[in-house]
This record gives C-alpha cells, sequence and structure tokens, in this order.
C-alpha cells in the first residue's frame, strides 16, 4: 500500500497546481505580507506605513517559508509551492503518528487525505495548517520515545508555527506522561520549553475579550461541533468526509473492549470537550474549538488504529472518500478562481505606489469564507498598501502598521470593516486614495466620486479621493 500512499500524496497536490489561484480566504493577506516583508528594505512606502517586529507569540513559520520562496519565485508559485510542502508533511506526518501506535497498519494512515484538505486550509491559516503534520511528528516522536534533541526541535517549530497547536501538544504530552510513559519526563520538560515566550506574549497583550462558547442545542449542531472542519465548501463535500469519520468510528465500536484501555481514546476525549466548553475566540485566538476537535479526531484515528488492524479495503474506503470531496470542491474552485480573476483586472486600474482600502460586502460562501475578502494581496508585487491589512492590526503577525498611519484606529477596527455593511468613518483618516468595493455597499459622502464600476455579481466599484 506504500505505492498507493505515495500515489495519492501526489495526486492531491493537482487542485493546487491547476487552477490559477488556490481558493482561501486569508492566502492572499499572507502572499501580501510576505512581499512587505521581503522588499521592506527596498521600498520606501512599505516603511512609510509599516514596521517589522518578531512576536513571542511565534506564529512565523509559514512567513518565514514564504518569503524565502517569494525571493526566488513568483508570488502564485511561492504560495503552491507552500500549500504542496503543508500536503505532503501532513500525509507523511500522519502516516508517522498511525504508525508510532501500530507500526504493522498502513490503512489508516490514508485518512489523513480526508483530513489535509480541511476548513483551515481554506481559509488560509498557514501558520496553523504547518503545525498540524509538526505536531502530528512530535507527538509519534513522544510515542516512540525518539531522540530528544528530535523531539525538541519538533516543540519549537510546532510553536514557532502556531501556539494553540503547542499548547494541545503540550498538553497531550503531559497526559501521556501521567497515564504511563513516567520515564520519558525529560521529553515532556522538553515540550514545555517554550511556555516562557508564550506567557510573555500572554502577558503583553493585556486583558482580552472573550467570545463564549454556545452549546449545541441539535444533531446537526452537534455534527457541525465535531466535524465542522472537515468541510468547506457544501454538503457534498461534507458528507464524504462524514463518511470517513463513519467508517472509523464502526472500527473503534468493533474493538471497544481493546480501545477503552488506551490513553489516546480519552486524550481525543478531552480534547473534544475542550472544543465543547472552550470560547469561539480569546482576544486574538480565534477558533479555539474547532482547533481543539481537529486534533482530537486525529488522536482519536490514532486509538483507533492502535486498537483494531485495518484491511486494505478500509484504505480504499477513506480514499474514495477523499476523492469524492474533491470532485465536489471543483465547482467552488472554479467560481473562486472566476471571481479572483474578474477582481483582480479590476484592481489592475489602480496605480502603483497608491493606498487603497478593500471592501468586501457579499456574502460568504456555505462554509463561511469570503473568496475576495482578502483578493487585493494578488495585486503583488505592485507596490499598494492594503488599508485593510488585518495582519497588520493583530498583535501576534510580523508585520505592523506604524500607530500613527494605522487605519484601524482611525477608520475603524478590522472587525468593523468586515461587517456587512461595514461600520467605518472614511472622512477621519487622510491616507486613502481609493476605496475598492465588492458587493452592494456605496461610499456615501464627500470627499470620494465614483471612478470606475463594473457590473456583474461582483458588484465592482472604484471610489477615488476628491479631497
Amino acid at each position: 500500500m506504500r505505492r498507493l500512499f505515495l500515489a495519492l500524496l501526489i495526486l492531491q497536490l493537482v487542485p493546487v497546481w491547476w487552477w490559477t489561484y488556490f481558493p482561501s480566504q486569508d492566502g492572499p493577506s499572507h502572499l501580501y505580507n510576505a512581499e512587505v516583508i521581503a522588499r521592506y528594505s527596498t521600498t520606501p512606502l512599505y516603511q512609510e506605513f509599516y514596521t517589522l517586529r518578531l512576536s513571542p507569540a511565534g506564529n512565523v513559520l509559514s512567513q518565514i517559508v514564504q518569503v524565502a520562496l517569494s525571493r526566488v519565485l513568483p508570488p502564485l508559485i511561492a504560495e503552491k509551492v507552500l500549500i504542496s510542502l503543508y500536503l505532503v508533511l501532513f500525509g507523511l506526518g500522519f502516516r508517522y503518528l498511525i504508525r508510532s501506535v501500530a507500526p504493522d497498519d498502513e490503512a489508516y494512515a490514508f485518512f489523513a487525505f480526508v483530513l489535509a484538505p480541511n476548513w483551515f486550509l481554506h481559509m488560509g491559516f498557514w501558520n496553523f495548517c504547518l503545525s498540524m503534520p509538526l505536531f502530528f511528528f512530535a507527538l509519534g516522536c513522544f510515542l516512540r520515545n525518539a531522540k530528544p534533541s528530535i523531539f525538541l526541535a519538533l516543540v519549537w517549530l510546532t510553536y514557532f508555527s502556531h501556539i494553540i497547536a503547542w499548547g494541545l501538544l503540550a498538553g497531550c504530552a503531559g497526559w501521556l506522561w501521567l497515564w504511563k510513559w513516567r520515564e520519558r519526563r525529560w521529553l515532556l520538560v522538553m515540550a514545555l520549553t517554550p511556555i516562557v515566550p508564550a506567557m510573555l506574549f500572554l502577558k503583553g497583550t493585556g486583558p482580552s475579550k472573550i467570545v463564549p462558547a454556545t452549546m449545541p442545542q441539535d444533531f446537526i449542531a452537534w455534527l457541525v461541533a465535531f466535524t465542522g472542519f472537515v468541510h468547506s465548501f457544501g454538503m457534498a463535500e461534507w458528507l464524504s468526509a462524514i463518511a470517513a469519520i463513519c467508517v472509523v468510528f464502526a472500527l473503534a465500536l468493533a474493538s471497544v473492549r481493546k480501545l477503552i484501555r488506551s490513553p489516546l481514546l480519552y486524550l481525543a476525549v478531552i480534547l473534544y470537550l475542550i472544543a465543547l466548553i472552550a470560547p469561539v475566540s480569546y482576544g486574538a485566538a480565534t477558533f479555539l474549538g474547532k482547533r481543539s476537535a481537529f486534533f482530537g479526531l486525529a488522536i482519536f484515528v490514532s486509538a483507533t488504529a492502535a486498537a483494531r488492524p485495518a484491511s486494505v479495503r478500509i484504505a480504499f474506503l477513506f480514499a474514495a472518500c477523499a476523492l469524492a470531496a474533491t470532485l465536489a470542491r471543483i465547482q467552488p474552485f472554479i467560481s473562486w478562481n472566476t471571481q479572483i480573476r474578474a477582481y483582480n483586472a479590476f484592481a489592475n486600474q489602480i496605480p502603483g505606489g497608491s493606498r487603497v482600502l478593500p471592501l468586501d460586502t457579499l456574502q460568504p460562501d456555505t462554509g463561511g469564507t469570503r473568496p475576495l475578502a482578502h483578493a487585493l494581496g494578488y495585486q503583488t508585487p505592485r507596490p499598494l498598501i492594503n488599508l485593510r491589512n488585518y495582519e497588520a492590526g493583530t498583535p501576534y503577525f510580523p508585520v505592523q502598521f506604524r500607530p500613527q498611519k494605522s487605519p484601524f484606529t482611525r477608520i475603524g477596527g478590522s472587525i468593523a470593516m468586515e461587517k456587512n455593511p461595514p461600520q467605518i468613518d472614511l472622512s477621519t483618516y487622510e491616507w486613502i486614495d481609493y476605496v475598492l468595493v465588492a458587493g452592494p455597499y456605496t461610499v456615501a459622502g464627500p470627499g470620494f466620486a465614483l471612478t470606475k464600476q463594473a457590473g456583474g455579481d461582483l458588484e465592482l466599484k472604484l471610489y477615488r479621493r476628491t479631497r
């Protein structure tokens, strides 16, 4: 089955390279900010509005990779290489975790192809995506009692990818140490080594707004709470993933006597309990429940693999479910590419060096993703100032607005800009050259004039400042 696994590992890259644009909400923003970092020293416009700084929160690995790639590759190709790297590492990392608990089993590793093209990927959460395979490799190393130096490197790479993934990894290591592997206390100590920068970050952010979780009220709500991260575009894609999850649950039920003795089962239960009670957001940290539930499912699959060997037919079932989900994404991919192509053609009319406020007031897709939310980032490498650059107003990203030039303190916060209609006041901020609107919203009041307009579903409008 190794050859089949390798073939699927390569085939899953086809959607990344087939279309011009890989559909992700935040991906264009990361593309733009990687360009800002790479060209910062030679672009006075970037220096005027932005400053660069490292945060103790980590959350920087994807930027490092993307900046390095953007120096030698065109921006869109650099993004595709990053996504391809994630997909390959995800498959290999999940297989490593499975074989850490079931050395002779190959079938469960194919579940990776169901999990990899998840909601986080299509939201464009690149750092969190890279943290997933690193988490799998690190947890596998703990289970195998691997070389401490390798485990320590993986712990820090996970931290530099995403602080939440590291926190969950450290918690998993602590649980496994308590349950059985007391002799691996030094590995546990290594898992906790990033705690100092993590505490510095949490202390530096000050009081944080907490959005509490709401308990599911019916069966569908419970299903969404436990599996909502496996789909991005609609019912067909979701049902394909649910079918694969049902196969895992059937195998788990067939070996329940052995499964209930597994520490991994209770670890998965703990992660799902965290998913239910964790706040939706804590300050700038968002989707805490979905992130915990994702790792909960991955660990549940590994617990089932340890308790019940699976046949080749199970591998083919997982592969078939992954293929069905891929086919369900074709139409959304076509739709996103059509929209982004039209948006970019319209945005090309904005002169280079302009300061632009892009506003997206179109309805989001079924999975809550918005293809044009940050699509101005596709204008990279043309030098523009994106005044809706949410990363530059979020404390854990390396690119930050200079305080005196930040639109978020004058026009309205990032969340206010994302509301429909946007809750903003353009009269208080003098550094706007253009407002680019997608959707029915119109810029009212003096100071801006409609200069260009495109019909169609996107309702694109370009306003230029007149005074």
